[in-house]
């Protein structure tokens, strides 16, 4: 479907911003779940770096080269390469400390 135009449409519940008023009151560190879904994995780390899971988490994507992906991306909009390498994050995410050999 590469040759339709793109066509945006806003919620009218929500007015675009995808949660309601009472989810965006919430806040983290002074940011919404609306803000942290923007961000991106280099940014993420600073603000979850005393949540050692989550941090580990955040590097790996770093580590294969997914610093500049937003944490709320949409899979369509990644490229094939950054498909493979945020699949080869979440193995090595779901094999944990395993000694694994990757044959290339």
């Amino acid at each position: 479907m590469l040759f339709f135009k793109d066509l945006e449409v806003i919620c009218q519940v929500c007015g675009g911003n995808q949660f309601n008023d009472e989810v965006l009151s919430v806040k983290y560190k002074g940011y919404t779940i609306k803000d942290i879904l923007k961000m991106s994995v280099e940014d993420a780390l600073c603000v979850f770096n005393t949540y050692p899971k989550i941090e580990r988490i955040l590097k790996l994507l770093q580590n294969v080269g997914l610093r500049y992906l937003e944490l709320g991306q949409t899979l369509t909009t990644l490229s094939g390469g950054e498909g493979q390498r945020l699949k080869l994050a979440k193995e090595l995410i779901n094999n944990g400390e395993k000694q694994l050999i990757y044959n290339g």
